[in-house]
C-alpha cells in the first residue's frame, strides 16, 4: 500500500492522506507553483498531485480553485463544506473576541493599518468624483474602467 487513507470526520468525500512511502506520480500540469511540506496531513481535494522523492520530503502542487455554487440549487455545496464550517467557526471566534468592548477601548492603529486606511479613503473619494455611466452595459459600468485605470496609474507614482 502506497499510502493510507484516513476520512475525514466532517465530510464524507473529504480524505485525508498520510505519504508513507516514496512515490511520483506526475501530472500534465507539473508546471505550477509548488509548496515543500514536510511529512503532513493533507487534504485530497486540495491538491491535485502528490510527489515525494525521498521519505519526509513532499512537493505538493495545489488544485485551482472552481467555482461550485452555480445556482441556489447548488447552495448546500457551499453549507455542508468544510469550508463554510471554518468560516462561521473563524466569525464566531472574531464576534467571541469582541464582545464587552467598547469602540473606544480599541487601541491606537499602526502606522500601517493607518497608511492602508488613507489609500481606501482616496480611492473611496473617486467613486464620488467618477460619476456612472447612464448607459447599461453588458460587462458592466464603465465609470468601473475608469475608477481602475486611476488605480492602476496611481499604483505607478504614488501607492
Amino acid at each position: 500500500m502506497i499510502f493510507r487513507a484516513l476520512f475525514d470526520r466532517c465530510h464524507q468525500r473529504t480524505c485525508v492522506y498520510k505519504f508513507v512511502y516514496s512515490i511520483k506520480i506526475s501530472y500534465h500540469r507539473a508546471d505550477l507553483d509548488h509548496f515543500e511540506a514536510d511529512d503532513q496531513f493533507l487534504l485530497a481535494r486540495d491538491v491535485v498531485v502528490f510527489e515525494m522523492s525521498e521519505p519526509g520530503k513532499t512537493r505538493i502542487f495545489p488544485k485551482p480553485p472552481e467555482r461550485k455554487v452555480i445556482s441556489p440549487n447548488d447552495m448546500h455545496l457551499w453549507l455542508d463544506s468544510q469550508a463554510y464550517v471554518d468560516y462561521m467557526r473563524f466569525v464566531r471566534e472574531l464576534n467571541c473576541s469582541v464582545k464587552g468592548l467598547l469602540m473606544s477601548d480599541c487601541p491606537p492603529a499602526n502606522e500601517n493599518v493607518k497608511g492602508i486606511l488613507e489609500v481606501m479613503k482616496i480611492l473611496h473619494s473617486w467613486i464620488d468624483e467618477i460619476p456612472l455611466a447612464p448607459e447599461t452595459a453588458r460587462f458592466g459600468n464603465k465609470a468601473f474602467r475608469i475608477w481602475h485605470s486611476r488605480l492602476e496609474e496611481a499604483m505607478k507614482y504614488r501607492f
